[in-house]
């Protein structure tokens, strides 16, 4: 019999073993998507740079035409919807940059949350080992007494 539970035993802790290790991998793994998501969102953040960069250049070209000294009304009116243009332009690309950061921010608060789940679940595991502890030892304790009132 208690060669048996011996052997039961060393299973169950073999099992433990294992989705310790499986816990770890998995944590790993999302530490490294954590990784990779950061180095996008920096990489997105420096194509924005740059493009701001590029508009502002393109900005004080618009307004500062190198005209000759003597414009024609026509080309005078024909710069300013260029400018009007660019303008229009630059509020929609900063408009898709904001819903982009709100898709990025519930990402991440996603992702919180289903850390926070899991945090939970490990809690959970914990106290159901440590149920089973104090229940094996109460087992253990009550063979003791059969053995020693035999």
């Amino acid at each position: 019999m208690r060669k048996e539970e011996e052997e039961e035993e060393e299973e169950e802790e073999e099992e433990e073993e294992e989705e310790e290790e499986e816990e770890e991998e998995e944590e790993e793994e999302e530490e490294e998507e954590e990784e990779e998501e950061e180095e996008e969102e920096e990489e997105e953040e420096e194509e924005e740079e740059e493009e701001e960069e590029e508009e502002e250049e393109r900005r004080k070209c618009s307004l500062n035409p190198p005209a000759p000294t003597c414009m024609h009304p026509f080309l005078q009116m024909g710069t300013k919807k260029v400018v009007e243009e660019e303008e229009e332009e630059e509020e929609e690309e900063e408009e898709e940059e904001e819903e982009e950061e709100e898709e990025e921010e519930e990402e991440e608060e996603e992702e919180e949350e289903e850390e926070e789940e899991e945090e939970e679940e490990k809690e959970e595991e914990e106290e159901e080992e440590e149920e089973e502890e104090e229940e094996e030892e109460e087992e253990e304790e009550e063979e003791e007494e059969e053995d020693e009132e035999e």
